[in-house]
């Protein structure tokens, strides 16, 4: 997924997404994807919310095509705004960007915001061996 800007430039003009890496503190929202609406030498312009965002192009991860898989993403030490039950990981709908807890670890998940199903891929954001653990599904009623 990383390109350095010479091979964005080879792309053409079709549309290109963008995230925020997982280790990086940002305004944006961990898991969500972002239309990108420019690019620099380091720097990518979003579109949050009808707004451009600048963001050093080292702490995004990059795409040709908007994802049509789940973005699993560990839950940060200081979030406040997603309830316990949901345990130490959560799901991003690629759709919506609608946030859900991780109720299977395969499969086929559906949002419960735009009602769409995606494919879980673990494969992008699975840690690597030796570091944490995958999660077990959070409660199906867990709120």
């Amino acid at each position: 997924m990383d390109r350095s800007p010479s091979e964005w430039a080879d792309v053409g003009k079709g549309p290109r997404w963008a995230r925020i890496r997982d280790a990086v503190q940002s305004r944006l929202r961990r898991g969500a994807w972002y239309p990108v609406l420019s690019t620099g030498s380091h720097a990518v312009v979003v579109d949050v919310r009808g707004m451009p965002l600048s963001v050093h192009q080292s702490y995004l991860e990059l795409t040709f095509a908007r994802p049509t898989r789940w973005s699993i993403v560990a839950r940060a030490a200081d979030a406040v705004m997603m309830p316990e039950s949901w345990g130490a990981w959560y799901a991003v709908c690629p759709s919506c960007s609608a946030r859900e807890p991780v109720r299977q670890v395969s499969g086929t998940m559906a949002c419960t915001r735009c009602d769409q199903a995606f494919h879980i891929d673990w494969s992008e954001t699975a840690p690597r061996p030796g570091e944490r653990s995958r999660p077990t599904p959070a409660h199906p009623h867990a709120a």
